[in-house]
Order: structure tokens, then C-alpha cells, then sequence
């Protein structure tokens, strides 16, 4: 049964390196403005490393978070800044709507914005994984990615809506969701990028990572 070809061997490997990486994950996510770096480098660890079988996805992690540190950072500083002025919005409508000046039900308007805002993320940051660009050019490309591609969106959105839920049900499930999560979303993500290459550039990326 402990025969390193055995199936459940294989899968018993998979659950601690994910596990392992989602604790790398969360503990790069401490400093916030590091946290963008570090879904990055799930992502990209997730991708070119558990779902190729590959060995040391820890390894594979930390490499990615260093060497994608710089664009990952530049762009979620400038994500989380818009999701900052959507909370202080919501605060103020709360607070404002206590007096009677303005309706309560304003505040969904930032929220439904928020939601938007942490899809675009996810499309920002698997674009830093995946291309080299300026950091303006991948933020708009981010945005231009997600409203182009409304099915992939709200895929992504149901995936970060089911693990929140299922981490605020089933608080343990923090060792692994984050990982689960990312899994999925690489599955949307990569089938659009791979969609905007041509023929060369995805035998090249193939041959590159294995497939």
C-alpha cells in the first residue's frame, strides 16, 4: 500500500503538499501587502508543480513568491487601496443611513463593487504568474480579462464564495481550502490564457511545464 506508484500513496502526497503550501500561503498572507505575492506564488506552485506531480512544492512556492514579489506587490497595493475606499464607502453609508440622511440599502452598491473588485484580483495576479508586462498594462489587462470573460468570472466568484463559506462553517478546513480553491480557479484562468495564445506559444508552454 506504501509503494510510492500506489494510488493511495500518490493522493495521501498530493493532500500533505497542499496542505504544506496552504500554510505557506496563510503565513505569507500576515503582512497583508504580501498577501497578493503569496496567492501568487500558490498559483503558480499549484500549477506548474502539484498538477504536473512534481516534487518540492514548497520549494516551488517560495521561488515563485520571490521572484514574483515585486509586480504581484505593485498590483495588489493598488487592488487593495480600491477595496479600502469601497469599506470606508460602506462604513459611511452605515453610519449616515443611522441619521436618516441616506438610505440604508446604498451600501449593497459598494458591496456587489467589493465582489467585482476581488475577482479582478484573482485575474491580476494569475496574470502576473503567467506574463511579463508593466504593472498598468496588467491591471487593465486584469480588468479587460474579467469583463470579456463573464462565465470565467463568475466561476472564480463561485469558487472564492464556496471556500469562504465552507472556512467560515468548518474553520479547519483553512489547512486546505486555499489551495482548493486555487486549484479550480487555475482550471478557469488557464483555459482563457491558453485561449489567447497562438498555436507556438502554447507548444512552447507546454514543453516548458511537461504537459
Amino acid at each position: 500500500m506504501f509503494q510510492y506508484e500506489n494510488p493511495f500513496f500518490q493522493g495521501l502526497l498530493k493532500l500533505v503538499g497542499l496542505i504544506s503550501l496552504c500554510a505557506a500561503f496563510l503565513l505569507c498572507c500576515l503582512p497583508v501587502f504580501t498577501a497578493g505575492a503569496s496567492f501568487a506564488a500558490l498559483y503558480e506552485s499549484i500549477e506548474k508543480n502539484m498538477k504536473h506531480d512534481r516534487s518540492y512544492p514548497l520549494q516551488a512556492f517560495f521561488t515563485a513568491f520571490r521572484s514574483n514579489f515585486r509586480r504581484t506587490t505593485l498590483c495588489f497595493l493598488v487592488i487593495l487601496a480600491a477595496a479600502a475606499v469601497c469599506g470606508m464607502d460602506i462604513f459611511t453609508v452605515l453610519v449616515l443611513s443611522e441619521s436618516g440622511k441616506i438610505p440604508e440599502g446604498y451600501k449593497y452598491f459598494f458591496i456587489v463593487l467589493l465582489v467585482l473588485i476581488a475577482v479582478w484580483a484573482v485575474w491580476v495576479l494569475a496574470e502576473c504568474v503567467r506574463f511579463e508586462n508593466r504593472t498598468g498594462a496588467i491591471l487593465k489587462n486584469g480588468l479587460s480579462l474579467m469583463l470579456l470573460h463573464i462565465p470565467a468570472s463568475l466561476g472564480i466568484l463561485g469558487i472564492l464564495a464556496a471556500g469562504v463559506l465552507t472556512i467560515y462553517l468548518l474553520p479547519v478546513t483553512i489547512l486546505v481550502m486555499p489551495g482548493v480553491m486555487v486549484w479550480f480557479i487555475t482550471m478557469l484562468t488557464e483555459s482563457v490564457f491558453r485561449s489567447h495564445m497562438t498555436p507556438e506559444e502554447r507548444r512552447e508552454y507546454d514543453e516548458r511545464n511537461r504537459i
